[in-house]
């Protein structure tokens, strides 16, 4: 409580003081978080639903993350559990990562998958037009849609899916093969659905390769919101571009670890993965020193080193390598131990 004098010289300014502690105070410091906007508005780390703060708002109902565990269980009677095939579709590569989501809205989620078919004699070359990537009804198996795309390359690196322009419709993204003609090779590509044509059409792609003819076309592209601002960035090793308009934001440099594994010809791995390892009080190992506010939000772990990333100012540096003979590497995180921190 606060007591408050009055007096002929300053008895004004004092009121005037004690209305903007108790009007603005609160406000700079308590921000609420938003179910529905895509941001983190109270910067605790987590998003909309995804935050504590939102269990209860009506606008998370339905969502999956969260709940409470319910005070009784039912357990079912045994009996024997087997899988039944529903449908066979295809064909499909081999070395495809299939990715499921529902593009086009209708309720329905697809199959997206890559063509068998390889050109040439190397893992790097694909194929382009509509023989490069095949569309599958997840519902019944049939073929959907057979989009006219830049060539896509043989490989293990798969597709991403997201709605990052939120307009209800799903775009795929991947990295072009080196046999893309028309100085597309290696670049990381966008495509959306187009409700008017039913079908897909090119957005964007990057304004920068994905590295070089050496391991471009292995990497994974995936997808995160570093600066938690409701937009997506996309990476790929360790280079990280805008979801709207491709542009590449920032690089890790061509030497530094890119998640990159290269245990077989026709089978290379190269990815990384986002997440939030790191505190502003995390010990360093370089320097001996908490990392501070550049390990706020998530950083990017990609084989024997770790990355902070600020994406406002386009900047990201190695905070962690890994002991000496540790190689780079793809990159899986967990808690092995159970210390409570990741592991990758």
């Amino acid at each position: 409580m606060i007591k408050i004098s009055y007096s002929s010289r300053n008895g004004h300014r004092i009121v005037f003081i004690y209305l903007l502690l108790v009007l603005f105070f609160p406000v700079g410091l308590f921000a609420q978080e938003v179910c529905n906007n895509g941001v983190d508005d109270d910067a605790d780390g987590y998003i909309d639903c995804f935050d504590g703060d939102c269990s209860s708002d009506t606008l998370c109902d339905d969502f999956y993350f969260g709940k409470p565990s319910p005070a009784c269980q039912y357990v079912p009677s045994s009996s024997t559990l087997s899988l039944v095939q529903e449908w066979t579709g295809g064909p499909v590569s081999g070395h495809s990562v299939l990715v499921v989501g529902d593009l086009d809205g209708d309720g329905i989620p697809e199959i997206i998958g890559r063509n068998q078919n390889l050109i040439g004699s190397s893992a790097q070359q694909g194929n382009g037009g509509a023989s490069g990537i095949r569309i599958f009804n997840g519902k019944t198996g049939a073929l959907k849609y057979s989009p006219t795309t830049l060539h896509i390359p043989f490989t293990n690196n798969g597709f991403v899916i997201a709605d990052a322009d939120k307009d209800g419709y799903g775009e795929f993204y991947y990295i072009t093969a080196w046999n893309t003609p028309g100085g597309d090779d290696r670049k990381l590509v966008c495509y959306e659905f187009d409700p008017g044509t039913s079908d897909f059409t090119l957005k964007w792609k990057s304004n920068s390769q994905v590295w070089n003819n050496q391991d471009g076309v292995f990497y994974t592209p995936e997808i995160c919101d570093f600066n938690a601002d409701g937009v997506p960035e996309i990476y790929a090793g360790n280079q990280i571009f805008n979801s709207i308009t491709g542009a590449l934001i920032v690089s890790g440099g061509f030497g530094n670890s890119k998640g990159w594994s290269n245990c077989a010809y026709f089978h290379p791995v190269a990815n990384t993965v986002a997440a939030d390892v790191l505190t502003s009080s995390s010990i360093l190992p370089a320097t001996g020193n908490p990392c501070g506010s550049a390990c706020n939000g998530l950083e990017l772990i990609a084989g024997n080193q770790v990355y902070t990333v600020d994406i406002s100012s386009a900047t990201m540096n190695v905070v962690i390598t890994a002991a000496s003979g540790v190689p780079d590497g793809s990159v899986s995180i967990l808690d092995y131990d159970l210390d409570g921190d990741l592991d990758a």
